[in-house]
């Protein structure tokens, strides 16, 4: 039951995720071109289909085939037979004490659509994954302005993956409930008795939601970090706009603030003071060079304040 798509084997696939990430990164940042098959999100979409794949058919044909759709009497029927079979009869009473969901039909409907919310997160995470993609095929590499942006959208793309790697490893521990509630654990594992083969399938579901706990907390970490990169440029573009009364300066200066020289920093303010003149005379071609002048030494003072604070 999901051999090849428990936490063990989509821990390993993260890890070679990773990688790939990096690489990617580090061949982007070069200046290199890699084809898109090769960028890891693709790859991770992949990796999540396949463990859908695998949790849908153990859910199909390990637990609601063998228990008649989780029908009680029937369950309750392949419980014993299977202890039977185990010599294990004894532990019959404890599995109706505890394990059984006779008394719990609501419980056992609402698990049982479970897996229609895993396909519709699949299909609503790759559609926004989708959007962001098509705008960074459009982005051209070396630019650095260029570069952040693809990097603002590659950890949302890390963000949106988040509820569809959650809902995975949340169904999986659903159908190790499953398999303790039908004394099922699957082809792939044997057990001498019911107690063994319980105390398996709950650190298995147990093991389920720390892999997806861990993602969740480096998900909140990008995200983290995604909204204090922008909280920064939305700082930078309010201190900027002291400076730049009339209209917000070009995003090449709120990126880059610290980084252009005064021959830069002077250039950008002449643009801005003609942008806003409709005189050619000589007298207020002066005043505006007397104006470009007094901004650009104002504005070198603040900047160097900036940096040192």
């Amino acid at each position: 039951m999901i051999r090849f798509a428990s936490p063990g084997y989509i821990a390993a696939g993260g890890i070679g995720l990773t990688i790939l990430r990096v690489y990617c990164k580090r061949s982007r940042r070069g200046g290199q071109d890699f084809p898109w098959w090769l960028y890891y999100i693709l790859w991770a979409y992949l990796l999540l289909f396949f463990a859908m794949g695998s949790c849908l058919r153990a859910a199909f044909r390990d637990m609601m085939f063998t228990s008649g759709w989780l029908e009680p009497e029937m369950v309750a029927g392949y419980v014993r037979a299977r202890m039977r079979s185990d010599h294990d009869i004894d532990s019959f009473d404890e599995w109706q004490q505890e394990d059984d969901l006779t008394d719990y039909p609501y419980l056992r409907g609402l698990s049982m659509v479970t897996p229609i919310f895993l396909v519709a997160t699949y299909c609503v995470c790759a559609w926004h994954t989708w959007q962001h993609l098509r705008i960074l095929s459009w982005m051209k590499r070396g630019d650095a302005l260029t570069e952040h942006t693809f990097e603002m959208h590659d950890r949302a793309l890390r963000i949106i993956l988040l509820p569809l790697f959650y809902g995975t490893m949340s169904f999986q521990g659903v159908i190790r409930m499953w398999g303790i509630a039908i004394n099922n654990s699957g082809d792939a594992h044997h057990f001498p008795n019911y107690e063994l083969r319980k105390r398996f399938l709950q650190d298995s579901y147990d093991a389920c939601f720390w892999l997806g706990d861990m993602y969740e907390s480096y998900a909140l970490f990008v995200f983290g970090l995604l909204v204090l990169e922008y909280l920064r440029q939305r700082m930078n573009a309010s201190r900027l706009t002291a400076l730049f009364p009339f209209r917000h300066p070009p995003t090449r200066i709120r990126l880059r603030m610290r980084r252009f020289r005064p021959i830069r920093i002077r250039l950008h303010i002449f643009t801005h003071a003609t942008m806003f003149s409709n005189i050619h005379n000589t007298e207020a071609c002066t005043c505006i060079y007397i104006v470009k002048c007094v901004c650009a030494l104002t504005f070198l003072c603040v900047q160097r304040l900036w940096v040192w604070v």
